[in-house]
């Protein structure tokens, strides 16, 4: 959230974990411009990332640092 006089500040939280789906979006507003110029930020911020999160060797080759025993499970059902 940008505050009154400019500054970014951490606003709130929402808590969907009675939800069963969890947090999803309408197509209205994943299609929108606003969601895609965010999600590219996140994007290129990440790809940014990516190759120093890996040669740290706490990351896989996708950038994302596993949790042994818990992230090799198969959640598809």
């Amino acid at each position: 959230m940008i505050d009154e006089d400019g500054t970014e500040v951490f606003s709130r939280i929402w808590d969907y974990r009675e939800d069963p789906e969890g947090i999803l979006f309408t197509k209205e507003i994943i299609e929108s411009d606003e969601a895609k110029t965010k999600a590219r930020y996140i994007k290129d911020l990440f790809k940014e990332k990516i190759q120093t999160r890996f040669l740290t060797g706490f990351c896989d080759k996708s950038g994302i640092q596993r949790v042994s025993g818990v992230d090799d499970e198969d959640l598809s059902g």
